[in-house]
């Protein structure tokens, strides 16, 4: 696994209730068991080539209320029947999110023709638990 880490600026003058309705709901990330309301949102992302290397960045920024902390996330490649291919593991930097700041993902992981889809399944830790959820993409080979 190889993985590098970036930060990016906290987010001024927006409330957390507006950046949750700003976020498209395919890139919103709520825990997958207790069905309450989106805490992340995948801001924007980058799946590129480069020559035996797929290239994943992400920007994702907390949406709640609350500070977040220790986000880990999986970058899961999938072929288009939904084969799992591979996993790359990393961490949200920084480690505490404040509400509507934002934090960054990198992952190398090795390029594969079949990939189709990739998952970040991502887990976090708010108020003293655990929390767990994920968000689907499509790449193109373009």
């Amino acid at each position: 696994m190889l993985a590098t880490l970036g930060v990016a600026p906290v987010a001024v003058g927006e409330g957390h209730a507006e950046s949750a309705r700003s976020c498209p709901a395919d890139r919103r990330v709520a825990d997958r068991r207790s069905g309450s309301p989106p805490v992340l949102c995948v801001v924007a992302d980058h799946a590129h080539r480069e020559g035996v290397v797929l290239v994943v960045d992400a920007l994702v920024k907390n949406i709640s209320g609350r500070p977040l902390t220790r986000a880990e996330v999986s970058v899961e490649s999938y072929t288009y029947f939904g084969d799992l291919l591979g996993a790359e593991d990393t961490v949200v930097r920084p480690d505490r999110l404040e509400p509507g700041q934002e934090g960054t993902v990198l992952v190398f992981t090795p390029w594969q023709d079949r990939i189709e889809k990739l998952r970040y399944l991502i887990t976090w830790r708010q108020a003293g638990r655990q929390y767990q959820g994920s968000v689907e993409r499509g790449i193109g080979h373009g």
